[in-house]
């Protein structure tokens, strides 16, 4: 690394460890790294969109081929305005638009290539999404950032690096040039050409520089110098997500010369995305033994509303509930991270209805939430008493809470690591509950059942590397959410439907949604052959004034009974431990692991049926979720001789990143008694694999 790539990031004073620093000398240093301005205000959109659109909506797809025809794309109602109208109802203060996805396919009239909207039939050639949200951000009051993939599977010069390279950031200037503010860069850091033969490296130094050059306060994200992604797309950060980090590699000689971070990324994300701790005590100590630097480095949560990123419509009733919802909100932008929450248009042009309910129903509870800071009406005193920080919260009459937000002054570093809160009670103080950072906010849910009530309250910072600078403190009385019913089925084929503070519960079976009029649910039930159950909740205490129904069903879908099905015959090696058996298992910690590619296995269930589709469920986590399946084969028989192939040598979407049920139709409906899965390919290219649980659909 040169001298130059110090303008390549925005980080502001970054230190560097050294192996015979104390751990006093350790702490000390790294609280004098500190964010830059840029940095600051992309902590403070907290609750952001993502918009995935393309010709994967048209096709069904997550990853697109790069081969789709033009003629597909046609959103004939599209409407930028609803996007985002409802993003801004939603309190999200940005929104990233997919300009181009890995399919090479893009939502403006680029100059540099003929895969665009203009060569649709979509508005006579004349549409340019881009535009169209650009302007829709600018009415509403909402930062408008973008995507744009370097992966990209139709622009023949893929794979040809220094071609490439250039076309990228020719596009990269397109958008930076043509659409008003871009308040980000969100790279992505696919590149999934490897059976193909095509190596393509990209040129991040190049890419940032473009970026800096053309719009010199956008932060660049993800694969990025300024902002890093957490690790998954699962919504869930760290339980300590720390924004100073060891970045080991980082340039040293340049790091000296300037306050300025020198960080030139390529996979460093993707490194420190695997670890659990990145700037724990543990961690800065065994990143000093290596004298690496330290360099203020944010986290950003992604999610979707849905399973997948683009919309498919087979999944309009797995829309995320409210309270899943709200569980992440609190977990990541409650956790000291950003949460990146993605919205995808149905291929009229518009967000489906249940989305924008959904959307509507988060916007509220925040307000509701924290349009009113209850400190304001309390006197707030603080001081300090062995070694521990106390700030003190008194009011006149009792007040009446159940969420503690509280906020560092991170432009002066991050310092707080353990702290708990405690009210009065009869003469005596009880804990509420603790925590340990804090960061740019921590939102701590004191009780989800139930308000607090209480005249006298103390947080207490027992653990800080300096003095404690406390920027703001909340205490919040938040709706209490009616968590959507749980949906689960035995092995013997038999539905339960719980909800935690519910009285009633009403359900479907036939795909229809439930209302209160709908069955009752009284008692388990069987479902042998499979279907969508749809449940829905309802509070009927006589007080509901904070309490949200929900009035979108939890909805699971169930395949064929595995109870008579078995495992006929396989080739190649299974791992010692791990029984063929187990991918009938709807267990979820129950797997099957093989050392062999190729690796078939055969599965007689008892019975012929006709047959719409199958599923795949991968491993979630843990270290076996590197061996998850790409390439497969699916077969069907009547007698277990004669093989009919149903998906042959394809690929599951997206499931390195997205490590969800796949729901795989057949182009027709099939009879069967007999199926064969066959291995032929893991994301990671190993000769190790893993598999969770098959399953199917019948008609």
């Amino acid at each position: 690394m040169k001298s130059d790539i110090k303008q390549l990031a925005h980080g502001g004073k970054i230190i560097k460890l050294n192996p015979t620093d104390t751990m006093e000398e350790i702490l000390s240093k790294v609280v004098e790294v500190r964010p830059s301005q840029e940095q600051i205000a992309w902590q403070e959109l907290e609750f952001i969109a993502f918009i995935h659109f393309g010709l994967n909506t048209f096709t069904d797809r997550e990853w697109g081929e790069g081969t789709e025809p033009l003629e597909l794309f046609n959103p004939e109602e599209l409407d930028a305005d609803q996007w985002i109208k409802t993003i801004k109802e939603a309190e999200m203060k940005a929104v990233i638009l997919t300009c181009k996805h890995h399919s090479g396919f893009c939502l403006w009239p680029s100059q540099y290539t003929d895969y665009t909207v203009e060569n649709t039939s979509w508005r006579e050639g004349k549409g340019d999404i881009v535009r169209d949200v650009a302007n829709a951000c600018k009415k509403y009051g909402v930062k408008f950032a973008i995507y744009l993939s370097p992966w990209d599977r139709h622009e023949p010069s893929y794979g040809d690096s220094p071609a490439y390279n250039t076309y990228y950031k020719r596009q990269l200037t397109e958008l930076l040039t043509n659409y008003g503010e871009v308040v980000d860069v969100w790279l992505d850091g696919a590149c999934g050409e490897g059976p193909n033969g095509k190596k393509q490296e990209y040129d991040w130094r190049g890419f940032y520089e473009t970026v800096r050059t053309q719009s010199p306060h956008t932060t660049i994200s993800c694969m990025g110098p300024d902002t890093r992604w957490c690790g998954n797309e699962a919504g869930s950060c760290r339980a300590n997500e720390w924004s100073p980090v060891p970045i080991p590699g980082m340039d040293g000689i340049e790091a000296e010369k300037s306050d300025t971070s020198a960080l030139s990324f390529g996979n460093h994300n993707y490194t420190l995305a695997n670890l659990e701790d990145l700037g724990g005590r543990d961690a800065l100590k065994k990143h000093a033994i290596n004298g690496d630097w330290v360099a203020w480095y944010p986290a950003q949560v992604d999610i979707s509303i849905r399973p997948g990123w683009f919309y498919h419509k087979g999944e309009d009733h797995m829309v995320k509930s409210l309270k899943q919802l709200m569980d992440v909100y609190y977990q990541s932008v409650g956790g000291n991270a950003q949460l990146l929450l993605n919205v995808p248009p149905a291929p009229n042009g518009l967000l489906h209805p249940t989305d924008v309910t959904r959307l509507k129903q988060m916007g509220e509870v925040i307000r509701s939430t924290f349009r009113h800071n209850l400190i304001e009406e309390a006197t707030v005193t603080t001081h300090s008493e062995e070694e521990r920080s106390i700030i003190e919260i008194k009011f006149d009459q009792p007040a009446t809470f159940n969420t503690l937000m509280l906020q560092e002054d991170i432009a002066q570093g991050q310092r707080v690591e353990a702290f708990h809160i405690e009210v009065e009670e009869n003469n005596e103080w009880r804990t509420l509950g603790t925590g340990t950072i804090i960061g740019y906010k921590k939102l701590l849910r004191l009780s989800e059942e139930s308000f607090i009530t209480a005249s006298n309250i103390r947080i207490i910072i027992t653990q800080s590397r300096a003095l404690p600078i406390i920027k703001q403190i909340g205490l919040f009385k938040a709706p209490i959410l009616v968590a959507e019913p749980s949906i689960t089925r035995s092995e013997e084929g038999i539905v339960s439907i719980t909800s935690k503070l519910a009285a009633k519960i009403h359900y479907t079976v036939d795909g229809s949604t439930p209302t209160k009029e709908s069955p009752q649910y009284v008692e388990p039930f069987a479902l042998i052959y499979g279907g969508t159950v749809k449940a829905i909740a309802y509070y009927t205490e006589d007080n509901p004034d904070f309490y949200v129904e929900e009035n979108i069903p939890a909805s699971k879908t169930f395949g064929v009974n595995k109870k008579h099905w078995k495992v006929i015959a396989s080739s190649g090696n299974e791992v010692e431990g791990f029984e063929r058996e187990s991918i009938l298992s709807e267990d979820p910690t129950s797997y099957l692991k093989i050392a062999s590619i190729p690796y078939s296995i055969d599965i007689d269930m008892g019975e012929t049926l006709t047959l719409s589709g199958f599923s795949f469920m991968p491993v979630a986590d843990g270290y076996d979720f590197n061996y998850n399946v790409a390439m497969y084969s699916l077969y069907t028989s009547l007698d277990g001789i004669h093989w009919e192939a149903q998906k042959q040598e394809t690929s599951f979407d997206n499931i390195y990143h997205n490590p969800i049920l796949q729901v795989v139709p057949f182009a027709a409906p099939s009879q069967a008694r007999y199926i064969r899965f066959e291995v032929l390919s893991t994301i990671q290219g190993s000769v190790f694999a893993v598999m969770r649980e098959i399953s199917v659909m019948s008609v």
